[in-house]
C-alpha cells in the first residue's frame, strides 16, 4: 500500500515540475530583461539619453568674421578678454547643434569638423547663400508672378536665403541696384526669386568680397585701393577653378587696373550697407 502511495506522488511531481519551475536563465531573461531589437530595456534607455536633442543643421558664417568661444560662460565678454575662442572667417561651415536664449541673444553651440565645440551668436549664421549667376533676374514681392518688382538682379549679387517656398527663394540680397531703369538706386534687400541663382559656397565666396569692392567703389565712403584688394582677395579666393560669377570680378579688376575701361554699371555715391566686418578685436 505505502508502495503504491510513493509511486502516485511520484508520477504527479514529474507532471507539476515542468508547469511551475524552470531554469535560472530563463527567467531571469523573460521576467527581468526585456529585450528589444537584441538589447535589453535599460540599454535601450542609455542609447536614447544620448542620442542629441536635435539633428546637426549645417550653417555658415555670413559676416566678414566672427569669434566663436569655446566656454559657455565667456559669452558676452569681450573677445580679447577670452582665451579659448576662433576667429571664423566668411562661408566658414559648422553644424548647429543646439540653440540657447542668453542675457536676451539668442547663441548656436555648433560643432567644426574636427568636432570642437563653440559657441556664437545665432544671428552671424545662415543656412545657405544665393548668387545670381545670370542677368536681369527679376525680383518679387511676393512668391506669386503677379507681384514682379521693377528690380533686376545682375550676376554676382550676393542674397542670404531666408526659406523656401514652392520652388520660390527669400532671400536678403545685399547688392544695390536701380528701383527701376536709369532710376535711384537702392539696397535690394529681402525679395524673392525663381530663378537665375545658384547656393554654391565658392560662388558665394567670390560674390562676398565683390559686394565689399562695390562697397568701397560706391559708397561715400569710396577707397579705389581697398575695392581692388578686395577683388584681388575674390579672384584668388578659389583655387579650384573658375565660377559662374569669376568673369565680372576679371572684368571689374580689369577696369580699375587701367587694363580695361572703368565700368559705369554702378554710378553714382549711394551708401551701401554691407554686413558689419569685425577685425577681431
Amino acid at each position: 500500500m505505502m508502495k503504491g502511495i510513493i509511486v502516485v506522488l511520484g508520477l504527479a511531481a514529474i507532471l507539476i515540475l515542468p508547469v511551475f519551475g524552470c531554469s535560472k536563465d530563463e527567467d531571469s531573461e523573460s521576467i527581468f530583461s526585456i529585450k528589444t531589437g537584441g538589447n535589453t530595456a535599460e540599454e535601450n534607455v542609455q542609447e536614447t539619453e544620448t542620442q542629441p536633442a536635435v539633428q546637426p543643421v549645417t550653417q555658415y558664417v555670413k559676416t566678414w568674421g566672427v569669434w566663436f568661444y569655446q566656454n559657455e560662460q565667456d559669452i558676452g565678454k569681450p573677445s580679447k578678454d577670452v582665451s579659448e575662442k576662433q576667429y571664423m572667417d566668411f562661408g566658414s561651415k559648422v553644424s548647429t547643434l543646439e540653440k540657447k536664449d542668453i542675457n536676451g541673444k539668442t547663441y548656436s553651440k555648433v560643432m567644426l569638423p574636427d568636432r570642437s565645440e563653440y559657441w556664437v551668436e545665432a544671428k552671424a549664421l545662415v543656412d545657405k547663400f544665393i548668387v545670381i549667376t545670370q542677368k536681369d533676374v527679376l525680383c518679387y514681392k511676393q512668391p506669386d508672378t503677379d507681384y514682379a518688382d521693377t528690380i533686376m538682379l545682375q550676376p554676382g549679387d550676393l542674397g542670404l536665403f531666408s526659406r523656401e517656398m514652392d520652388g520660390w527663394i527669400n532671400a536678403d540680397f545685399l547688392a544695390y541696384r536701380p528701383v527701376e531703369p536709369g532710376g535711384e538706386i537702392k539696397r535690394v534687400g529681402n525679395k524673392w526669386i525663381k530663378d537665375g541663382y545658384t547656393e554654391d559656397l565658392s560662388t558665394a565666396k567670390e560674390a562676398y568680397y565683390l559686394s565689399l569692392a562695390y562697397y568701397y567703389l560706391y559708397s561715400k565712403e569710396k577707397d579705389v585701393n581697398k575695392a581692388i584688394e578686395r577683388l584681388e582677395k575674390a579672384a584668388s579666393i578659389n583655387v579650384t577653378g573658375d565660377t559662374e560669377i569669376t568673369y565680372v570680378i576679371n572684368d571689374l579688376l580689369a577696369g580699375l587696373t587701367g587694363e580695361n575701361e572703368e565700368p559705369t554699371e554702378r554710378e553714382g555715391d549711394v551708401e551701401i550697407i554691407l554686413p558689419v566686418q569685425d577685425d577681431g578685436e
